[in-house]
């Protein structure tokens, strides 16, 4: 799966659009590519773009992998709000699993919504507080 990761945004603070055969690996992958960049903090409106992505290959046990990566990064992520776009309604249905297993798990502070389209994922983020500027600013 490939992906890109683009700073800033109307309503979004971060957006990652992705395409591609989606594995758990690959999720771990953007994953540490987001967290990893200075840029990234708590608090922020991350717009997930899977509407290009292959989700047929995922099972429930990936997708367990892939939120057990987001609960062993959950200090990384903080209070982080995530909208997840997602292209047909079978995986709309994956990342409402996802979003379920999020969740339950009681360490994780990220707030999920899945939506079919960009722009009532925008709608969502425009009633969210924006985040606190960089501690160096």
């Amino acid at each position: 799966m490939e992906h890109e990761i683009t700073w800033g945004g109307d309503y979004e603070d971060v957006r990652v659009t992705a395409s591609g055969s989606c594995t758990a690996k690959a999720m771990s992958d953007c994953q540490q590519t987001l967290t990893a960049d200075p840029r990234f903090r708590s608090g922020m409106r991350v717009l997930i773009d899977h509407r290009l992505v292959d989700w047929s290959r995922m099972t429930p046990e990936d997708v367990r992998k892939v939120v057990e990566m987001l609960v062993r990064n959950a200090a990384k992520f903080g209070a982080t709000y995530c909208a997840m776009v997602m292209g047909k309604p079978v995986d709309f249905g994956i990342a409402r699993m996802q979003q379920h297993y999020a969740e339950a798990d009681s360490g994780l502070q990220i707030e999920f919504r899945v939506f079919s389209n960009v722009e009532d994922a925008r709608r969502w983020f425009a009633t969210l507080p924006a985040p606190a500027p960089p501690a160096d600013s």
